[in-house]
């Protein structure tokens, strides 16, 4: 199962783990594993724009605001089609995966 931009948006600390986990976070992690990713544009395509909704989490952790994050997502991908880079379009188009 791939993560979804709105998974990596979403990522919530589960309630369990405040009182003894949470003052040792210091940030957040998204893993891509490739053993089934064979080419660097491949793996462009998984990272991107995951990769800009983990950042998101990071940045804003105690104000997300995912309508705002889809705007702004908008103007990423000019930036990414002026770089040339391959990235899942799913996201743009409105679709989960």
């Amino acid at each position: 199962m791939w993560l979804t931009i709105v998974l990596s948006f979403g990522f919530y600390i589960p309630v369990v783990l405040w009182a003894d986990v949470v003052p040792m976070i210091l940030g957040v992690q998204g893993n891509l594993w490739t053993e089934y990713i064979a080419t660097f544009p491949h793996l462009k395509h998984m990272l991107l724009p995951r990769l800009a909704a983990i950042a998101e989490v990071g940045w804003s952790y105690d104000r997300k605001d995912f309508d705002d994050f889809k705007h702004r997502m908008n103007s990423l991908r000019k930036c990414y089609d002026a770089a040339g880079l391959n990235y899942a379009t799913y996201f743009f188009e409105g679709k989960d995966e």
